[in-house]
């Protein structure tokens, strides 16, 4: 049993030996222009084999470099940002907010058809009422005359009340009174009186409608 392994053995040595005579023949043959085999160690010199060959032969790669170029790289792509369908439009995937536009600002109220500053002299504003009426009526003969009493807000409510009781007996009748005089008759005339903070001074203002 033990003469077996060694016969198996010497059959494959000559096997190994034939191959490489085989191989040192084919290149000693001139077919890449070298005529001189380096024979005592079995191996072709190193200007025997052509250029392109030596060129392309890989060579062993460490494990060590490998991973010193791998980690790196795989640090930078974990370090960058994943592309989605945020990259191009910041708002994709979020609910939508809706636009509410502010409130339109009040607007100013129409100019009055006459004002007349509290403490005006009647002589001073009469001539202006009785022109303005009459001018009113003349292009709308059922024309209201809307008179109202302004005053500041200040004090108690029964200080403002009062305040307002006296503008409309003696200020504001007064010019009601000159309404009429102008041919106005006296169920087209309405007397109002109310509070305003920007009322200074206290005034009579009078609306057409």
């Amino acid at each position: 049993m033990g003469k077996i392994p060694s016969a198996i053995h010497s059959i494959g040595k000559q096997d190994d030996e034939r191959g490489k005579d085989d191989f040192l023949a084919f290149f000693s043959s001139g077919l890449f222009g070298h005529d001189e085999i380096n024979t005592t160690y079995g191996v072709l010199p190193e200007s025997a084999v052509p250029a392109t060959v030596l060129s392309i032969m890989p060579m062993p790669v460490s494990p060590l470099r490998f991973m010193a170029v791998f980690l790196p790289a795989s640090a930078m792509l974990a370090a960058c940002t994943p592309i989605d369908q945020r990259t191009f439009d910041p708002n994709a995937g979020r609910r939508p907010v809706a636009h509410v536009p502010p409130a339109p600002a009040a607007k100013p109220p129409p100019p009055p058809f006459l004002q007349i500053m509290s403490g005006t002299p009647e002589a001073t504003w009469r001539p202006a009422v009785d022109h303005a009426a009459r001018v009113a009526l003349a292009r709308k003969p059922n024309v209201l005359f809307v008179v109202t009493a302004i005053a500041t807000p200040s004090g108690t409510p029964a200080n403002q009340t009062e305040a307002l009781t006296q503008m409309l007996r003696r200020e504001e009748r007064a010019v009601a009174d000159a309404i009429v005089s102008a041919g106005v008759p006296d169920y087209q005339i309405q007397l109002n009186a109310r509070t305003e903070p920007a009322a200074a001074p206290p005034r009579i203002r009078v609306d057409v409608r």
